[in-house]
């Protein structure tokens, strides 16, 4: 729930806002699995600071991210080799996560 949200120091950051919306949302929409690109790491673990009820993918090309992210709360790293730059190259990467996943029984 809330619990985390009301004893977060305010007023929070726009970027913190957005995100623990992001792991209160994916109980609203019943989500399976949060993806999220990032180079810095800084986005999932605002992500995972809120407890998200289902896994956090994070898409990175960063070895260093990547492997912060294995350490951290509901968070799993997915390797790329180039940022995608064009909408059909991050709905082509989504869509292999979604079917790892899947494969993995990582979301329903």
């Amino acid at each position: 729930g809330n619990f985390i949200r009301d004893f977060s120091p305010k007023p929070m950051t726009t970027v913190e806002s957005m995100l623990c919306s992001v792991a209160k949302n994916a109980v609203d929409i019943q989500a399976g699995l949060i993806v999220v690109f990032s180079q810095t790491g800084v986005a999932p673990r605002l992500i995972a600071k809120f407890r998200p009820c289902v896994p956090v993918m994070v898409v990175t090309t960063s070895d260093e991210v990547a492997r912060q992210c294995n350490d951290t709360f509901a968070l799993r790293s997915h390797k790329i080799d180039q940022v995608p730059t064009t909408p059909e190259e991050i709905t082509q990467v989504v869509a292999h996560l979604l079917d790892e996943c899947w494969k993995k029984e990582m979301c329903p």
